[in-house]
């Protein structure tokens, strides 16, 4: 669907979204340019003249608005609009509440990606100093003619080799299951989730987040709350969470208030149904 545009800006992968920094950026930039009373045709050609895959992905775009296309359509097309951002962008574009919306999505990606920044920094001194453990232990028994270079090399080159190997499959892993070729043991992936209760806690917590974020946006860009409710359901990747959270929508279409149908979710924190 993207080979009207293939001559001039190819895309890798449009499905994927664009990193949270440069989402954040980019939203960011549509909103300040949204309160300036820019339209979205030119708001995409200004876009289009930034460098790397943003603005390769704003052109495709604006060429789809070109076409007739509605904004959020062509951004999805595109893949500048990745996933419920789409939607809510769909949705706002029908409330006239686009540079709200902007603001709230920049300052969630901006967010994120302040979250995998404090991340990586953590875990750059503990790898450093593993790895150069591997090749400085070592090195007395090299010297003293203990073992030969190929075992050092074996040893400590090697053993980094193996753990770079054990901790990319690790990091790799949980998406093969959703969506790559293991996606046929998604369910055992999600029962993991839910059972190992460190990683529940943190996976709930952070899982809920999303859904509320996601929720609160669609309600503030103007969609009714029954509405709103099965798109927010998306966001939550695992389907033993997700069928909980489903719970929502039978209980409010019985009468009862959101905090009320809230309280009967499983896993959830006692604050969280206070707040």
């Amino acid at each position: 669907r993207h080979n009207i545009t293939m001559t001039k800006t190819s895309i890798k992968s449009p499905s994927q979204p664009l990193p949270s920094q440069v989402l954040a950026n980019l939203y960011l930039q549509l909103g300040r340019m949204e309160e300036a009373g820019i339209p979205a045709r030119e708001a995409l050609t200004l876009l289009s003249q930034a460098k790397g895959e943003s603005g390769k992905r704003a052109s495709v775009a604006l060429s789809h608005l070109n076409r007739g296309r509605p904004l959020a359509e062509a951004g999805k097309r595109a893949g500048l609009f990745v996933g419920l951002d789409a939607e809510i962008i769909k949705v706002a574009s029908a409330s006239g509440t686009h540079a709200e919306i902007y603001r709230q999505l920049s300052q969630a990606y901006e967010e994120e990606a302040r979250w995998r920044r404090k991340l990586k920094a953590r875990l750059v001194l503990p790898l450093t100093v593993s790895g150069l453990g591997l090749f400085i232990n070592p090195l007395p028994t090299l010297v003293a003619g203990s073992i030969s270079i190929a075992g050092y090399l074996m040893g400590s080159v090697g053993v980094l080799l193996l753990l770079a190997l054990v901790i990319w499959v690790l990091l790799h892993l949980p998406i093969w299951l959703r969506y790559g070729w293991l996606q046929p043991f998604h369910h055992l992936w999600d029962k993991f989730q839910m059972r190992m209760p460190s990683l529940r806690q943190w996976y709930t917590r952070r899982s809920l987040r999303d859904f509320m974020r996601a929720l609160g946006l669609m309600l503030q860009a103007g969609l009714p709350l029954l509405e709103a409710l099965p798109k927010a359901y998306n966001v939550i990747e695992n389907a033993i969470l997700r069928q909980q959270l489903q719970f929502l929508s039978t209980r409010l279409k019985a009468g009862d208030s959101f905090a009320q149908a809230f309280s009967q979710v499983k896993y959830l924190e006692p604050m969280a149904i206070q707040l």
